[in-house]
């Protein structure tokens, strides 16, 4: 397992988290665990719950997406220094694409509970986050069950 200092160094090179300080990258190395994943292996399937957000420190990774005509279509390859999971750990949905080990890989990964309780501890990271722009639009609007997808509620 890498040291503190380098799980730091880790997770400011993965977009989300490039915004954040040092100790506010600290206080996340101490929380991340990592895994190795060989070459088949799948990590997460489109429609599974997703409780995990991923950065890729060695290997490659295929994503691909089964669209509505039942095709699998490749999305992109994640290599190093990539993260996948934006939105099973920032909003809790379930996975939106299936991601397959194409190499041996070794991952770094952290829970979406321990990522929530270091949020409650320091709000201000949730502002320094790089979130794609539709996650933190979603963030901003509580959610409805009674939404439809891509609905907001409106003031």
């Amino acid at each position: 397992m890498p040291t503190a200092a380098e799980i730091a160094e880790q997770l400011k090179e993965a977009p989300l988290f490039s915004g954040l300080s040092r100790p506010q990258l600290r206080a996340l190395a101490g929380l991340v665990k990592e895994m190795e994943c060989r070459v088949g292996r799948v990590l997460c399937r489109q429609g599974e719950p997703g409780r995990r957000y991923f950065i890729v420190v060695e290997g490659a990774l295929r994503v691909t997406r089964v669209d509505a005509a039942g095709r699998v279509l490749a999305v992109r390859q994640l290599q190093p220094g990539d993260g996948f999971g934006e939105t099973s750990l920032l909003l809790g949905d379930v996975r939106d694409a299936t991601v397959e080990c194409i190499r041996d890989s070794r991952l770094l990964y952290i829970e979406r509970e321990d990522f929530d309780r270091v949020l409650e501890a320091d709000p201000r990271i949730e502002r320094r986050l790089r979130m794609r722009p539709d996650v933190a639009e979603r963030r901003r609007y509580p959610r409805f069950a009674w939404l439809e997808e891509g609905e907001l509620p409106v003031k």
